[in-house]
This record gives C-alpha cells, sequence and structure tokens, in this order.
C-alpha cells in the first residue's frame, strides 16, 4: 500500500506482520513488559479516538497535548490523536520548580493556541497551579464508548482532504535555554526520513528496535517507533532509568 500519512504506517504494519508490535516496560516494572501487537494498538487507538471526537470545544485545528510519563500511553495516545484528526504535540517533562512549570504551562498555553491536554491521574498535580490549559485525565474519559462499526471511517476523517506538507505532529524543544518552541514534523518529511534510512541504511528486518529515550525526543520518535513500524519489526521501550 502506498503509505503517504502516518496513519498508512500503522495499518501497512498491522496488516502485513500480524504478530509484530510493541513492547513496554513501565516504570518500575522490570520483570513483566506489556506487549500489543500493531493491530492492536491500531484497535485501541480507533477505540480512543472516537472518544476524543466527543470532547466539547475541540475543532478540526486543535492541538492536543501528551503528558505521560512512559512510553506505552505515549504511543497509545499519539496514534489516538492521529486517529481523530487532531494534531498532537508531545509534552517534555515539567521542572520540578512550581513557577518554572506554571510559566512553561503559560507559555504553551500561548504558544499551541489554548491545547487540550490529555495525560494519567497520577500526573494531574503538574497542572495544579495551571490557570490556563485545559487537562484531563485519560481515565476520566468514557470508557465505555462503543467502537465504531465500521472503524475510523465512522468519524468522517476518510473524506478529510490530507496534503503531504501538512502538519503530522508537534515535537518540543527542552526550552532550556528560553521558551520551548514547537517543531513542526509534516507528513512528508516523516515518511521521507523513515524510507530514506530503511533504503539507505538496509536495516536489518528480522531484528527488534530498542528505545530507552522519550517519545518527546525526535530519536525515540522517528529513529526507533515509526522506523520499527515501517520495517515492520518489533520495537522494544525500556525506561532510561
Amino acid at each position: 500500500m502506498a503509505i503517504e500519512k502516518l496513519q498508512d504506517l500503522l495499518e501497512f504494519a498491522a496488516e502485513s506482520q500480524s504478530h509484530r508490535g510493541l513492547i513496554a516496560y513501565l516504570p518500575g516494572r522490570v520483570d513483566t513488559p506489556c506487549r500489543l501487537t500493531y493491530e492492536e494498538v491500531r484497535l485501541q487507538a480507533i477505540h480512543n479516538a472516537e472518544i476524543l471526537r466527543r470532547i466539547d470545544g475541540l475543532t478540526s485545528d486543535s492541538v492536543i497535548l501528551l503528558h505521560f510519563d512512559n512510553h506505552l500511553d505515549n504511543i497509545i495516545w499519539f496514534w489516538s490523536v492521529l486517529y481523530s484528526g487532531y494534531l498532537p504535540a508531545m509534552s517534555t517533562p515539567f521542572s520540578n520548580d512550581p513557577k518554572q512549570r506554571d510559566k512553561h504551562l503559560s507559555h504553551l498555553y500561548t504558544l499551541l493556541k489554548d491545547p487540550f491536554c490529555i495525560t494519567r491521574q497520577s500526573l494531574i498535580h503538574d497542572f495544579a497551579d495551571s490557570k490556563t490549559i485545559r487537562v484531563e485525565a485519560v481515565e476520566k474519559l468514557n470508557p465505555n464508548t462503543k467502537l465504531a462499526m465500521n472503524g475510523i471511517e465512522k468519524l468522517g476523517l476518510a473524506q478529510t482532504p490530507l496534503h503531504l506538507h501538512d502538519r503530522a505532529l508537534l515535537m518540543l524543544t527542552s526550552g532550556s535555554t528560553g521558551n520551548a518552541k514547537a517543531v513542526v514534523l509534516s507528513y512528508e518529511q516523516v515518511i521521507a526520513s523513515v524510507a530514506g534510512k530503511a533504503s539507505a541504511r538496509q536495516l536489518p528486518r528480522d531484528h527488534a528496535f530498542l528505545n530507552w529515550v522519550g517519545l518527546d525526543y525526535v530519536a525515540g520518535m522517528t529513529e526507533i517507533h515509526l522506523q520499527a513500524m515501517y520495517l515492520c519489526v518489533d520495537q522494544i521501550h525500556v525506561q532510561a532509568a
């Protein structure tokens, strides 16, 4: 199949290698990983996308900020946002200084034009002092929403025009020397990157990819996560600690 947008990567991987997928170790759990095939990731993303599409106040231009502390949540909800038709932005770790954290959140509110943030209930306290960004714990999003009978087409996304130069995702800079910037990655850039590396480097198609950096880094997102998916091989994600 022709791969033009990121969703095509997941569709291709799910259809090509039914037994391949991701293996993720959650924080503090080094003995029992969570394994999902690419098809399972796809189905979960479709399910979550319908939930996201029912959130009041979001438009086709809305940015959804993903603030999680583990690879599995970042991956699942990254694809969920893509399938919902919104623009995902990968959050960076927050400062431990409440004033710096609040300043950062206020800046993101302006930079991302009033984004909607999803996180875990265990991380909600990170937003306690924020008076700007709307935030919701994924545990509180409606878990009983029924999966659309015909998949993502029921969301009306199949008819949405897509151009290769369209924004695929936003990656935030660290902000260590000032306010964070949002780096725009287009569908064309990402697909060209993974396709070019697969062709030029002759990457092995019978090995797994190993990642220990956050998905807020382009190395973790494109060099490992999306690259492994393009090659339809397993990917293993462990916490840096």
